[in-house]
């Protein structure tokens, strides 16, 4: 009988293990945002204590980042001139 316990206790925990294991990657998803520049400067996007790359973008390009931020925190030069706008996970920079 006692052996049937720990086996039982054994699987139960396994079971856990595994429950847990496919839960979790529930939450490990990515993020995409595309950046589009509809200004006429060419900027240089730098994150703000995020894991990304920075980049330049010139006039009328677009660069698609991927991070797994669920929002996205950055800095831009030319601010005085540029402002930007987010929706549906696209940052688009445009002349003031």
């Amino acid at each position: 009988m006692e052996k049937k316990v720990k086996l039982f206790s054994i699987f139960a925990l396994l079971l856990c293990a595994l429950s847990f294991y496919s839960c979790s990657s529930l939450f490990d998803s990515d993020y995409d945002y595309k950046f589009v520049n509809d200004s006429s400067y060419t900027l240089s996007i730098q994150p703000s204590g995020q894991d990304w790359d920075s980049f330049s973008l010139s006039p009328g390009s677009s660069k698609t980042i991927t991070t797994e931020e669920s929002f996205i925190s950055f800095f831009y030069d030319y601010a005085n001139y540029v402002s930007y706008s987010i929706s549906n996970n696209t940052v688009t920079f445009t002349n003031k």
